[in-house]
């Protein structure tokens, strides 16, 4: 098992910190096999490559175990493509986020863009944050599905909007990432039923979540504990996160072998 969902640093908005000392040691107390780590979204605001430190520090940190496994985070319209030309064969992959504090954008925006013909033809997997507002659904971004020569990867489950989730079921390439599950059931994070599948109306559970995107993606499901701040929401909120990914690998559902 691997943590798929891993924010290195100082989240601002909570004030929680994660090092890699602290991530390693949660490695071997848990006996998981790594993590995917990528920066906090939350970074002071620029208008090029707003990225670049963070990311330089996450590449930092992944040389201090080689259990982690380093994702670029992009801007599609704030960073040049010398920039990532220079260091993207050095990431395993890529995080987008649409929601950074003052350069933020909506995925229906970004479609001419270089830098996502860039990441369409990287053959590296690309993570994305989605939820429930018009500009950061799976609905908004699915079409960057049709063009990846890699794995797109749709985080928190799409919110578990309905119409969503059909859509990226339909793409061979696309994997769900499920984070940070325990903590968005207890927390009723998830849209509404009436926006939810028939099947998970009423009181969802983890595995009820579970079973009805096996039926849909298969194998091709992942998770991750959304450290250093969604993970605390929650008493033993990593714990929790981790009896998920335990519940997966009983059901057979080890989607980060197909990242």
């Amino acid at each position: 098992m691997i943590d798929c969902h891993v924010h290195l640093g100082l989240d601002v908005r909570s004030g929680k910190y994660l090092t890699a000392k602290d991530l390693s040691a949660r490695l071997n107390r848990h006996n998981l096999a790594g993590a995917i780590i990528f920066p906090c979204p939350i970074v002071p605001v620029r208008k090029r490559n707003p990225y670049a430190e963070a990311n330089r520090e996450i590449l930092d940190n992944s040389k201090k175990d080689e259990r982690f496994l380093p994702f670029m985070m992009v801007h599609p319209m704030y960073d040049d493509l010398n920039y990532l030309n220079t260091h993207y064969h050095l990431f395993k992959g890529f995080k987008i986020y649409p929601r950074s504090k003052g350069m933020e954008f909506s995925y229906c925006e970004i479609a001419d863009y270089e830098v996502m013909k860039f990441l369409a033809d990287s053959k590296k997997p690309v993570l994305f944050h989605t939820g429930y507002r018009e500009g950061e659904r799976i609905s908004a971004i699915s079409w960057f599905a049709k063009e990846s020569t890699g794995s797109v990867i749709f985080a928190h489950s799409g919110d578990l909007i309905a119409k969503d989730i059909k859509i990226a079921s339909e793409y061979p390439n696309v994997l769900i990432d499920i984070c940070p599950l325990a903590t968005m059931i207890e927390n009723n994070f998830f849209v509404s039923e009436d926006r939810r599948p028939r099947e998970l109306k009423g009181k969802l559970t983890t595995q009820k979540v579970l079973e009805y995107l096996k039926g849909l993606f298969g194998k091709r499901i992942i998770c991750g504990s959304d450290s250093p701040s969604c993970d605390q929401l929650l008493k033993d909120g990593y714990l929790r996160e981790i009896e998920v990914a335990k519940e997966m690998k009983k059901m057979g559902l080890e989607g980060y072998k197909l990242i």
